[in-house]
């Protein structure tokens, strides 16, 4: 079990530090390619205010992307929280794939896997905690009560 975990880890390690070589790679690409006529500078750009977030945003809608795909932590993207959705999400793929790769449930001779129930409750927990975490973060952070 601890060597699945193990490779798992290994590969999604390999598979974040490709993704982020290749948004590295094109973001070089459109800078190389991007014109510089057309920017326009004699236009000043407004600071983005504590005050035009929260008019966008919805404590219901928050805590309601996290309840609706459990585990993917969508409720913590909505409100910009992209640490603590990347923590959560990789919780939740931990989990799954824990449960995916124990052997599914023990059976009734008592053998069988004893990591699937902790796996389970592990992605319950961290799924309703992320619902709960979504509202209350946007009710204090982003709309001001």
């Amino acid at each position: 079990m601890l060597r699945n975990i193990l490779i798992f880890t290994i590969l999604l390690l390999s598979l974040l530090s490709t993704s982020n070589a290749q948004l590295v790679n094109k973001k070089e690409f459109l800078l190389k390619d991007s014109k510089p006529s057309l920017i326009e500078l004699s236009k000043p750009v407004e600071p983005i205010s504590k005050s035009s977030i929260a008019k966008n945003n919805s404590p219901f809608l928050a805590g309601s992307l996290s309840f609706i795909v459990p585990g993917a932590a969508l409720g913590q993207l909505y409100n910009r929280q992209y640490l603590n959705f990347g923590i959560r999400l990789g919780i939740s793929a931990i989990s799954i794939l824990g449960i995916v790769l124990s052997g599914g449930v023990p059976h009734s001779d008592g053998k069988g896997n004893d990591a699937l129930i902790p796996l389970a409750l592990l992605y319950a927990a961290n799924w309703i905690s992320s619902i709960f975490d979504a509202v209350i973060y946007n009710k204090k952070h982003l709309s001001g009560m």
